[in-house]
C-alpha cells in the first residue's frame, strides 16, 4: 500500500454517494485520507470485502482516487509541494542549477540536496503567506527608497503582504532596497517557535536553502546567524549491543541481504551513509556482474 496522503475536501460531488454508497465521506472543509476513510467506514468496508483488510484499503484508494479526478479534494500532507509553485519561473530556475541524487541505483531523488532545498523553501513560503499563531494576518515592515527628483530620494514604510517567496525576490531586484529589510524577513522565519524543537544542524540547512534561493537568482544575501546559539546538535543515536546483534541475526530471522548488511556495519563500523556510498560506487557493479542479474531476490 502506497503512503497515504492527507487531504482537505473542497467540494461535494453528487455522484460520488451515487457510485460508492453508505460510504460516510467527510464534508467540506475537513480532512481525509486513505486510512482514515477506511476507519470511519470500517465496518462496512470489510463487510463487502469478506473481511479482507488488503481488498478494503484498496477500495478506499479507489474512493480517494475518485474524489481527486473530479477534484473534490486537494492535497494538505506536510510533504506536498503544489505545482504552481515549482512552475514560478525563479523556482525553475533555481532548480535547474542545483545538483540531484548522484547515487547510481538510486530510485528516487528524496533525499538529494535539490528536494531538501525546495522542500525548505517551500516550508519558507507557506509561513511567509500564513497567519501568525493568533490567526492575524501576516504582514512585514518594508522600507524602500523611492525617487522623488533627479537628486533627491525619500524613504517609505509599508505593511506588505507576500502572496509567494517570488515577490521578495522582486523587491531585491527594485532599485534602492535595503537589504537588512529582508534579512529581517529571513531571521524572524528561523527564530520562529516553529523551529523551537529543531536541531541547528537543521537550522543551518533551512538558512542555506533561502540563501541559495536568492544566490542562485543574482541576488545574493549575506547575513550572520548561528543556530548553535539556541538550538542543540547533538544527535542521540540507537546503540545495539553484540547480544541484541545476535538475537537478531537468528530469533529476528532477517534475510541474506539484511544479514549481509548489518555484519558490513559491524565488522568496518561504518555509518549507514558511507555504506551506501560504498556499496552504490564500489560493490554494486561487481555484485552484478558476479550474479549476472540487478535482480538481488535472484542472487
Amino acid at each position: 500500500m502506497k503512503q497515504s496522503y492527507l487531504y482537505k475536501v473542497v467540494k461535494n460531488n453528487l455522484e460520488f454517494p451515487q457510485l460508492f454508497e453508505e460510504i460516510h465521506f467527510p464534508q467540506t472543509g475537513e480532512t481525509v485520507s486513505v486510512n482514515s476513510l477506511f476507519e470511519n467506514n470500517k465496518k462496512f468496508l470489510l463487510k463487502i470485502c469478506k473481511n479482507e483488510k488488503k481488498n478494503a484499503l484498496i477500495k478506499s484508494q479507489k474512493m480517494i482516487k475518485f474524489a481527486k479526478d473530479h477534484k473534490m479534494i486537494e492535497r494538505v500532507d506536510e510533504n506536498y509541494i503544489p505545482a504552481w509553485f515549482t512552475d514560478l519561473k525563479s523556482i525553475q530556475y533555481w532548480q535547474s542549477q542545483l545538483r540531484g541524487n548522484r547515487q547510481k541505483n538510486a530510485k528516487t531523488a528524496e533525499d538529494s540536496t535539490k528536494k531538501a532545498y525546495l522542500r525548505q523553501l517551500w516550508n519558507f513560503n507557506k509561513w511567509l503567506t500564513s497567519p501568525d499563531i493568533e490567526n492575524n494576518e501576516r504582514r512585514f515592515k518594508i522600507s524602500l527608497l523611492h525617487r522623488t527628483n533627479k537628486n533627491t530620494f525619500v524613504q517609505k514604510t509599508e505593511y506588505k503582504k507576500f502572496q509567494n517567496v517570488e515577490e521578495i525576490l522582486d523587491i531585491l531586484e527594485g532599485p534602492f532596497i535595503e537589504q537588512k529589510t529582508i534579512i529581517r524577513i529571513i531571521k524572524q522565519y528561523l527564530l520562529d517557535e516553529k523551529h523551537i524543537n529543531f536541531k541547528a544542524n537543521s537550522l543551518t540547512l533551512i538558512k542555506s536553502a533561502i540563501i541559495s534561493y536568492f544566490e542562485r537568482n543574482e541576488q545574493e544575501i549575506n547575513f550572520q546567524y548561528d543556530p548553535t546559539i539556541t538550538h542543540n546538535n547533538e544527535i542521540e543515536e540507537q546503540s545495539m549491543s553484540l547480544s541484541d546483534l545476535m538475537k537478531f541475526l537468528t530469533v529476528g530471522k532477517p534475510s541474506m541481504m539484511e544479514k549481509a548488511l548489518f555484519l558490513c556495519k559491524f565488522q568496518r563500523g561504518l555509518d549507514r551513509t558511507t555504506l551506501v556510498d560504498r556499496f552504490n560506487f564500489e560493490a554494486w557493479e561487481q555484485l552484478v556482474k558476479y550474479f549476472g542479474s540487478e535482480n538481488h531476490n535472484s542472487w
